[in-house]
């Protein structure tokens, strides 16, 4: 069962219905965004979802999701940080999904909203190190051989935990050739 660790206010955008039958997401404006910690009591982890994106014709909402998630057949304080967009379907007429694959999210995440992704995804990481304060957090690219433009956003987040009283432990390439970041909370 999941409980609510915060509180915050949401306020849709009115959204017209679209014209020519094309299904249309609206950003929601960013003052509306509210920043909720889920957490998981059976040790699954937390999670923090900011709605970012509505459709009234569907009645489906878009999602960024931010997951600290304990790593399995690791040290009980090893926590895996990862982050996804959701496409929820509110009223159970479309099946909802989760995605981490940019030329999906495209066909969702409206141009205006996706400029507000990474910060979301950075005060997600602050919020969810701040709340849990794991010994060990483990971040990996979903991808391989990234652009610098991807790359300069997972600097941001390295940059993100460091300002949470976290350094690198260590850093490099896992079986599957994605770049990984082993971060460790700085002793006293």
């Amino acid at each position: 069962m999941f409980n609510a660790v915060g509180t915050g206010s949401i306020e849709w955008q009115k959204v017209e219905k679209p014209h020519f039958g094309i299904i249309m997401f609206l950003p929601l404006k960013e003052n509306d965004f509210g920043f909720f910690i889920i957490d998981d009591e059976t040790g699954l982890g937390w999670l923090v979802n900011v709605p970012v994106a509505r459709c009234s014709e569907t009645d489906r909402e878009i999602s960024v999701v931010s997951y600290l998630q304990p790593m399995m057949n690791r040290s009980s304080d090893m926590w895996e940080f990862s982050f996804a967009i959701l496409v929820a379907s509110n009223n159970g007429s479309e099946e909802s999904f989760e995605t981490q694959d940019r030329d999906i999210v495209k066909r969702y995440l409206p141009e205006a909203a996706r400029s507000s992704v990474l910060e979301i995804v950075r005060r997600s990481c602050v919020l969810l190190l701040d709340h849990q304060k794991p010994a060990m957090v483990y971040r990996v690219t979903k991808g391989r051989w990234l652009t610098a433009k991807a790359l300069a956003k997972h600097h941001l987040l390295t940059e993100a935990c460091e300002a949470c009283g976290y350094m690198v432990e260590q850093q490099g390439m896992d079986r599957a050739k994605r770049l990984f970041w082993l971060m460790s909370r700085k002793t006293a």
